[in-house]
């Protein structure tokens, strides 16, 4: 049992001196600059609302690279970000401007997840609605009318093909189902 302990000593240096991941220098990631490629067209059409011409996007995503990505000497911020879609770009949304570059350049939100689910929550279901004091679950307690054929004069075995057997009824009717008790399964 004196190796068990050498053991977890062994795993835990392994554990430890796993590589992790870091930043190639010179750049956040790689982010190229915005061009109309296919890559950041779909990107602002994904985004955008619909019929939303692409060129006025690429172009402020192009000055956000140019002032804000490219001489930063850090990751910017979403602060950064606030301040730059502050300058109006004609032809762009600012929402979803901000959700392009927040997403392409790989800016983590200044709120945590929690906070920004919580500013997205927009309905907030009512207890009241939802289980009302009076709500009675009828499917146990209503009662059916039987049926009752408005035609009762027959006969109804004669078509014009002849006389009809009675088709064999595999399943009890009502009328036998009220005399004998039957399990949930057998009521189907």
């Amino acid at each position: 049992m004196w190796w068990l302990p050498l053991l977890l000593l062994v795993a835990l240096l392994v554990m430890t001196s796993v590589e992790r991941f870091t930043e190639p220098a010179g750049g956040f990631a790689a982010v190229t600059r915005p061009d109309t490629s296919t890559l950041w067209s779909s990107k602002v059409v994904a985004t955008t609302p619909f019929g939303s011409d692409v060129k006025p996007y690429i172009t402020a995503l192009a000055a956000f690279y140019d002032k804000v990505y490219a001489p930063a000497p850090n990751r910017p911020t979403e602060a950064d970000v606030d301040i730059f879609i502050a300058t109006p770009y004609p032809g762009t949304d600012r929402e979803s401007l901000k959700t392009i570059i927040m997403e392409a350049f790989h800016i983590d939100a200044a709120m945590g997840k929690a906070a920004g689910e919580d500013k997205q929550k927009k309905f907030e279901p009512s207890a009241r609605l939802l289980a009302p004091k009076d709500g009675v679950d009828e499917v146990r307690v209503r009662t059916e009318e039987e049926y009752v054929p408005t035609d009762t004069t027959g006969p109804f075995d004669e078509s014009p093909l002849g006389t009809v057997a009675p088709t064999p009824q595999t399943v009890p009717s009502r009328g036998e189902r009220k005399h004998r008790e039957l399990t949930p399964v057998e009521n189907i």
